[in-house]
């Protein structure tokens, strides 16, 4: 079965010049965790349900784990974002949809013919380098991710920093989260790496006709 959670993150974008010093700042003040290689699979039908219906899914593989999510629709202003978000264990090539629960689809859809036409669409590839920022009892990672968005024959580079809660309060690690947009230059990332697989992939179909 599916875990939920709701997702409160921040986006911000990196100016890959200031990648280094970043790093090092980060390195200095957060506590760093293992890096990981990700990869990652977006799926959707060839009429778009999901994209659609603002529902994005994914297989994700590192490692020797895998899962599959569903984020839905949620809320955004700025660099933040929230929505709800579903997990469960990956256990085929394509996602179960029958993993996550009945009530999150539109009432209008034959999920059993969703399911039979799911396939991928585009996919986003890339190294993140993770940290935790705790302040009290407050704790988000923060993650430097830099890889490939893949859609068709186009590629969109990924150079963001990602800040999601884990515990507490978002309020309480602000200013911290701000010291280090203001140092360094980031500007918020109004859209999910989703959002951006989509425009890419529709950008490709265009150049297609």
């Amino acid at each position: 079965m599916s875990q939920h959670t709701h997702e409160v993150e921040l986006k911000y974008l990196i100016d890959k010049n200031k990648i280094g010093d970043l790093r090092v700042f980060l390195n200095t003040y957060l506590l760093p965790q293992t890096t990981l290689q990700l990869a990652n699979v977006y799926f959707d039908t060839n009429a778009t349900d999901l994209g659609n219906a603002k529902i994005g899914l994914r297989i994700r593989r590192w490692n020797d784990q895998c899962e599959q999510t569903v984020k839905l629709a949620g809320r955004a202003s700025g660099a933040q974002s929230e929505r709800p978000e579903y997990t469960a264990s990956c256990t085929t090539e394509i996602p179960n949809l029958a993993l996550f629960p009945a009530h999150i689809w539109p009432k209008h859809w034959n999920l059993e013919s969703v399911q039979a036409a799911l396939i991928v669409q585009f996919r986003t590839d890339f190294r993140r380098e993770r940290w935790l920022l705790k302040e009290g009892d407050s704790v988000a990672e923060v993650a430097l991710d830099q890889g490939l968005i893949l859609a068709a024959e186009q590629t969109e580079e990924i150079s963001e920093l990602e800040v999601e809660m884990q515990r507490g309060c978002l309020d309480d690690l602000l200013p911290t989260i701000e010291q280090i947009c203001s140092e360094f230059s980031l500007l918020p990332g109004s859209k999910s790496k989703a959002q951006r697989g989509y425009a890419l992939l529709a950008r490709s179909q265009r150049k297609d006709l």
